[in-house]
């Protein structure tokens, strides 16, 4: 087993958001609900909800998971292949990618925290793991 899969997973994850930016950017433009000249200086206000839902999603994806990238490298230069930390690594993918589908798609707010807050826990035990085993 490699903590490197994982981590690979939530490089795809973030893969796959950046079309849906750039789909949504598109057809608010050939629409002509916005001008391309509005992301010169993007601040965020004015734009129609999917073009903000989804560029504010792509922005999350290099909040919180940067401290589960930085657990999956360092328990892999450390050379921990511990199962417990793969398997906290692929349910933080995979909670990751249900909290994408729910704020992509219906956004209740109550799931999407759910699923946040749980992907913190994980990676928050993913460090934990690291520090015990690495002292």
């Amino acid at each position: 087993m490699n903590i490197l899969y994982p981590l690979f997973g939530m490089v795809v994850l973030t893969i796959c958001i950046v079309p849906l930016v750039f789909f949504a950017r598109v057809k608010q433009i050939r629409t002509g609900n916005l001008k391309i000249e509005f992301f010169e200086l993007y601040d965020g206000t004015g734009a129609p909800p999917d073009v903000t839902k989804t560029t504010r999603h792509l922005s999350n994806l290099f909040e919180m998971p940067i401290l589960f990238y930085v657990a999956c490298l360092t328990a892999f230069v450390l050379g921990l292949d511990s199962a417990l930390l793969i398997y906290l690594g692929w349910g933080y993918v995979i909670v990751r990618a249900i909290h994408a589908f729910i704020h992509l798609t219906y956004n209740k707010v109550v799931h999407r925290i759910t699923a946040f807050m749980l992907s913190n826990v994980m990676v928050i035990t993913m460090w934990g793991i690291i520090i015990i085993q690495s002292t």
